[in-house]
């Protein structure tokens, strides 16, 4: 689970996903990034009701991908809504890991 300072309030998704921020497309991930003012990144995680019907495979994709996002450094100053775009439960970590590092730097 991220840090609360690392996590980003419902309030601000919202405004992140009706402003005009850049948007990134991989064949796994759609991500949403912009710049913050607090000297640490912060991140939302978004999985679809429309991909997991349960919220019990919701949450293990979420942690699933939390724990890949721990162990990049060097995003400090940036928001990133990551939002999954289709079923990943049988892909693997490092793949998963591979897509994420070409669309966070």
């Amino acid at each position: 689970m991220l840090k609360k300072k690392n996590r980003i309030p419902a309030t601000e998704i919202r405004e992140i996903f009706s402003g005009n921020f850049k948007n990134i497309q991989s064949d796994f991930f759609l991500l949403k990034k912009r710049e913050n003012n607090l000297g640490t990144y912060r991140f939302a995680v978004i999985v679809s009701a429309k991909i997991y019907k349960t919220s019990v495979k919701r949450h293990q994709i979420k942690r699933k991908i939390v724990s890949i996002l721990e162990k990049i450094n060097d995003l400090s100053g940036q928001d990133f809504v990551l939002t999954i775009k289709k079923d990943i439960a049988a892909v693997s970590a490092a793949d998963l890991e591979l897509d994420l590092g070409k669309i966070l730097v």
